[in-house]
């Protein structure tokens, strides 16, 4: 395993049909181990860690494991260890979990692998719960099941009683874990918008834009979806929507179209509405560059993958298929300029909004810059509710 597939590849296109996302079976999963009624759990092989970044939105403490560095670098949580499950011992303590789980991971270990991880899962954890393939579909694109473990459920349930004979363990068929209709979650009443999605859409009732038609994509995904060029404007009247994010979509525009958006993002916004952008870091990514660590992003950047020297990398990561670049200090600027308030660089996954932090997960967390800006309420409405009081402002601006 240490000259493993798992790499950008493999997550974004050549493992899949299609990229991989974070599919509305993953909810499946999620009411699956939340059955079991779990204090922590450990998911191996958790890929980007959706599943993990759900367990936690619902109070479990969760840690996601995997061995693939591009996973770490486009992961959904900070709960998140970069390590091969075939190397041992892993780092956590004995029975540090309740509960140890996997969802089409044990099929993709190679068979002479498989004793060393079963004892280390039953070493770190008081229990396990595992899906898996247990054949090879005829129109299977994931290459790795050939040179994994597919065996019958059967020999699974051996396996375990062979190697860690009172270690719990329930084995599913993962097919059947996956069939039937998906628990999508649905709207709080909040108008919600996100600019620019692409595949990376949010359910709980938000409205998903972008310049593509991923209608199919959407539909096939319980999403809401609109093809939308914001630069001709946002088709919403003054003062009606709570929420607006755009992750990795600023850049994309001249400065002045994207001066032209957020206006408008500021237009739509209800007062004390929030935005939260993310950009890519540009003085993060200069020092990398002058550090001699660019190359690094090689693992979540075809563009860095093929290029030839550093500086072709630095190109391809900041200005590649983009129009501009921000930084920190110039997008906060920016949204100062425009009018929004209590501009704050936040950190990856954290947000004022408690919205935000529960339905979402932000993208490219090594890269990234997160900034959150909220629309002004004007005064005077603060002191029609009583919350100033009026000697305090005499003279002042109401307004």
């Amino acid at each position: 395993m240490s000259r493993h597939p798992f790499g950008r590849s493999y997550f974004e296109g050549e493992g899949y049909a299609g990229l991989y996302r974070d599919f509305p079976v993953h909810y499946r999963t999620v009411e699956i181990i939340m059955k079991r009624n779990p204090e922590s759990v450990l998911d191996v092989g958790c890929a980007r860690g959706y599943i993990v970044k759900k367990l936690e939105d619902k109070g479990i403490k969760a840690i996601g494991m995997d061995i693939s560095p591009h996973c770490w670098h486009t992961r959904a949580t900070d709960s998140f260890i970069l390590h091969d499950a075939t190397k041992i011992p892993w780092p956590f303590g004995d029975k540090e979990f309740d509960l140890c789980v996997s969802a089409a991971v044990l099929e993709h270990i190679p068979e002479e692998k498989v004793d060393v991880v079963i004892r280390e899962m039953a070493r770190v954890s008081k229990r396990g719960l595992h899906g898996i393939s247990f054949t090879i579909k005829p129109n299977d694109i994931d290459k790795t099941h050939l040179t994994g473990t597919i065996k019958p459920r059967e020999w699974w349930e051996e396996k375990f009683k062979e190697v860690t004979p009172s270690f719990p363990v329930e084995i599913l068929d993962k097919e059947e874990t996956e069939a039937g209709a998906i628990p999508i979650p649905q709207g709080d009443g909040l108008r919600k918008v996100a600019v620019g999605t692409f595949q990376d859409m949010t359910h709980y009732g938000w409205e998903n834009w972008d310049i593509l038609d991923l209608s199919d994509w959407a539909k096939a995904n319980g999403y809401s979806f609109k093809q939308m060029d914001v630069t001709k404007g946002l088709p919403y009247e003054n003062n009606s929507v709570d929420i607006i994010k755009a992750s990795h979509f600023l850049e994309h525009l001249t400065r002045e179209q994207g001066s032209a958006f957020l206006r408008e993002c500021h237009r739509v916004l209800r007062p004390n509405g929030l935005i939260r952008l993310a950009i890519p870091d540009a003085r993060l990514l200069a020092e990398k560059y002058l550090n001699g660590e660019i190359m690094e992003y090689r693992h979540v950047n075809i563009g860095v993958e093929r290029a030839k020297d550093d500086i072709e990398a630095f190109f391809q990561l900041l200005m590649s298929g983009h129009s501009t670049v921000y930084d920190e200090n110039s997008l906060k600027r920016k949204l100062g300029e425009i009018g929004f308030t209590e501009v704050k660089r936040m950190p990856f996954n954290k947000s004022r909004s408690e919205v935000i932090e529960k339905q979402c997960f932000d993208t490219y967390p090594s890269l990234s810059c997160y900034i959150e800006g909220q629309k002004h309420e004007p005064l005077y409405k603060k002191y029609l509710r009583g919350e100033i009081e009026e000697g305090r402002e005499r003279g002042g601006d109401l307004g």
